[in-house]
């Protein structure tokens, strides 16, 4: 008969047995022991007890015969142990989050929370470089130059930013990344301070610069440290939390030092800048790791990396993803004003589902790099991006202002944002396991693959406004798109031809 089992491991009492005595043992007629009327039968042998619970308090009860039944009280569980001060009040929270982790099917805690103060860092990166083009006005009328010479605070940061990037980040390989993280920030917020105190254009100008050469080495390195942190299969994810720093900054970072530009003066934009670097130099000093220092390489070890032609594949596919968008991007009021008849109000709330969809695709990014791999995931990515862009100069055919106009632009202004903005997790992604000895050096030159890629864009913009019309943004764009697809089937079928001989070798 199938025995009670105990969990608290007591030697358990018998159906009948009294608490302070022998047990009473009931046996049918002719099943006794041989000699007193039975057929014989060998004796009991009681099975060992099982060990004791955990959590549950082990104590003997009398009787020594294996039971039918058990009829006592079950113990409950043992009260734990509350630590008492700061550790008594973060228990339950400790707790809840092992618990959701355990619910994860079983797949541990997810991406490092301290990945999260890198993206307080790009944050403050991505604000202090776009925040200048709502202040471009401001900053015309002040130092009485032409706003296309304002311009130039774009111009100079962007072409500091992709050549110093490589360059700095490869210099600096034997700095500890977490104070090298800091100096960057620090050097981020100075020049911003000096820019909001400049008292001349040309002073501006070099600040900016200064400011280009620390968000240079911020970015690449950051991405690097949180590829680091993360676990091989959320890399994906850790990345396109960095990189959603710069893209948070786009829809919120932007329109906040505009207003602060607008009511307390564009020197204020400044400082906000500098002070949430400072702030996000801070946290990255006090709460991120040191983390291993990658193998020095030296500047000529950063060419022999450049050079490998699976490495400029990529950086092309980059550069020209991004051209393609930057394209559309610079012209985008004008495009939108032209296929919706709206005016400002509404162009902003376009504007701000475009930056709401760049989140949305900054995520896909790192989820798609880590659940279905790369080269499937960009091909779909330049598809759809090539298709979105081609769709704002098919609509340049529908009347202005109606329903088709205006549904078509928003949907192709969503697909667009999603499809550009999940470009660059995933050629991060790439780029690391490709080179994973060398991930500081590659992502940096990515970084100057996108900064190089929105110039290309922006001058190809011009040149096909120049030359034809609006509606002609759309089919460069989307050429530019077409280009990164044939680069990366071209990478994938030289891929395919160099493993069939080690196949057939094997």
């Amino acid at each position: 008969m199938d025995p009670f089992f105990d969990l608290g491991g007591r030697e358990p009492q018998r159906r009948g047995a009294p608490r302070g005595g022998a047990p009473r043992v009931h046996r049918p007629p002719g099943r006794g022991p041989a000699g007193e009327g039975g057929q014989g039968r060998p004796p009991h042998r009681p099975r060992p007890a099982l060990p004791p619970a955990r959590g549950l308090r082990p104590h003997r009860l009398s009787g020594g015969v294996r039971p039918d039944y058990a009829h006592d009280h079950r113990p409950g569980p043992r009260k734990p142990r509350v630590p008492g001060g700061l550790a008594g009040v973060l228990a339950p929270f400790r707790k809840a989050r092992r618990r959701g982790w355990a619910r994860a099917a079983g797949r541990g805690p997810p991406v490092n929370f301290r990945v999260l103060i890198l993206t307080l860092a790009t944050f403050a990166i991505g604000t202090g470089t776009f925040v200048v083009t709502g202040l471009l006005g401001s900053v015309a009328g002040e130092f009485s130059v032409p706003i296309e010479s304002a311009g130039h605070l774009i111009t100079v940061f962007a072409v500091a930013y992709a050549v110093g990037s490589p360059v700095l980040v490869t210099l600096t390989e034997r700095v500890t990344r977490r104070w090298l993280l800091v100096a960057a920030l620090a050097l981020f917020a100075v020049a911003n301070g000096a820019a909001a105190v400049a008292p001349s254009f040309g002073l501006l100008l070099a600040a900016r610069v200064a400011a280009a050469f620390g968000a240079a080495i911020l970015t690449p390195v950051a991405g690097a440290v949180a590829a680091d942190l993360a676990a091989p299969e959320k890399q994906g994810r850790a990345l396109s939390l960095v990189i959603g720093g710069m893209t948070v900054a786009w829809v919120v970072g932007i329109p906040l030092g505009t207003l602060v530009g607008d009511e307390f003066g564009w020197r204020a934009s400044f400082v906000m800048v500098g002070v949430l670097a400072a702030v996000a130099a801070v946290s990255v000093a006090a709460v991120l790791p040191d983390v291993e220092k990658p193998p020095v390489a030296g500047l000529r070890s950063m060419f022999a990396v450049a050079g490998r032609a699976v490495i400029l594949a990529v950086l092309g596919i980059t550069a020209l993803g991004v051209a393609a968008g930057f394209v559309v991007l610079t012209y985008v009021r004008p495009l939108l004003e032209g296929l919706t008849g709206f005016g400002g109000g509404g162009i902003g709330a376009m504007l701000f589902v475009f930056g709401l969809a760049s989140i949305a695709g900054n995520s896909l990014g790192g989820y798609w790099a880590d659940r279905r791999g790369y080269r499937g995931s960009m091909g779909a990515i330049l598809v759809v991006l090539a298709f979105s862009l081609l769709s704002f100069s098919l609509l340049t055919v529908a009347d202005a202002g109606s329903w088709t106009a205006v549904l078509g632009a928003v949907a192709a202004l969503v697909a667009w944002s999603v499809a550009g903005f999940a470009i660059i997790p995933l050629q991060q992604y790439r780029l690391i396991q490709t080179a994973p000895e060398s991930r500081n050096t590659v992502l940096s030159l990515n970084a100057s693959a996108i900064y190089l890629g929105q110039g290309a864009g922006s001058a190809l913009g011009s040149f096909a406004l120049g030359y034809g019309s609006i509606a002609a943004l759309g089919w460069v764009g989307a050429l530019c798109a077409g280009a990164a697809l044939v680069l990366l089937l071209a990478g994938i079928r030289r891929a395919k031809g160099e493993s069939a001989p080690e196949r057939a070798a094997a």
